[in-house]
């Protein structure tokens, strides 16, 4: 569904991040690969507040289309909620990626342990 859709949409800023980081890493050195690895998470968290906005201002239209109609309500509290968590979900995937680009796979690590407190 639309969950599905949101997390193979922006599951790239964690899995693309990696690779392109690590490429400048190599090709331009450290401050380069930071410096990217910087833009892919603002971006990242960018998209996240847009999801987050976009979440908010459908849910009761697509939550009344999808959900039963005994749960409606519950189904648009429950679409607010994930569109809440969206800007840390996907900063937190971007920066996860970023950081196995740079080679600290134990602070990628503990940013996903820290993310879900």
């Amino acid at each position: 569904g639309f969950f599905g859709f949101v997390f193979s949409a922006t599951n790239c800023f964690a899995s693309a991040g990696t690779p392109l980081v690590a490429k400048a890493e190599v090709d331009d050195g450290e401050a380069a690969a930071l410096r990217l690895g910087g833009a892919i998470v603002k971006a990242a968290a960018l998209t996240g507040v847009l999801l987050c906005l976009f979440s908010e201002l459908i849910a009761p239209q697509a939550m009344a289309l999808f959900a039963p109609s005994n749960l409606i309500d519950e189904s648009v509290a429950f679409t607010r909620l994930r569109g809440i968590s969206a800007p840390a979900v996907v900063g937190a995937a971007a920066l996860n990626g970023v950081l196995r680009g740079v080679g600290d796979p134990r602070a990628a690590l503990d940013a996903a342990a820290l993310a879900a407190l």
